[in-house]
């Protein structure tokens, strides 16, 4: 098992498992191949040894980053969450977790950034639609006197 591969992480457990291994493999045959192009190939496995020595990530570190990838390119985790999911699983710091999800964003995933945007948008509608901040509720109350309120655009 090559621990640096998003598509090869955990292939013996997905193998040992028929209904797993459809689940798998239906889910990548319907990937664009903009992304298939980063989850399987041999380029992928160097950049994630690169920058799991980089970031002195050990053995079950590196394979972490490899699933957490890999869940992001099948739809299976929302890239909002990715470097939250970096710092939880794999016990980095906060800092440290958003510089490599950067990295990973901006290098790694540059390429296919427009496609799994889409896809993101269609499995997470519910954290990509979602309101920034809600627009405080402005009532005036009845015993209020409106003469005492300045409306500070008009000065």
């Amino acid at each position: 098992m090559n621990i640096y591969s998003p598509y090869e992480i955990d292939i013996e457990e997905l193998l040992a498992n028929q209904e797993n291994w459809d689940v798998f493999a239906n889910k990548f045959i319907k990937l664009p191949i903009n992304i298939k192009n980063i989850l399987s190939p041999s380029s992928t496995s160097d950049y994630l040894k690169d920058l799991s020595e980089n970031f002195n990530l050990n053995h079950d570190q590196s394979a972490e980053l490899s699933r957490i990838i890999r869940d992001i390119l099948l739809g299976d985790l929302f890239i909002g969450d990715m470097v939250q999911n970096i710092s939880n699983r794999m016990n980095l710091a906060p800092d440290e977790a958003k510089r490599m999800g950067n990295l990973i964003v901006s290098e790694l995933f540059r390429p296919a950034i427009e496609d799994i945007k889409k896809m993101q948008v269609e499995k997470f509608p519910e954290k990509i639609n979602r309101p920034i901040h809600e627009k405080p509720d402005l009532k005036i109350e009845p015993n209020i006197n409106k003469n005492n309120i300045v409306d500070l655009r008009n000065r």
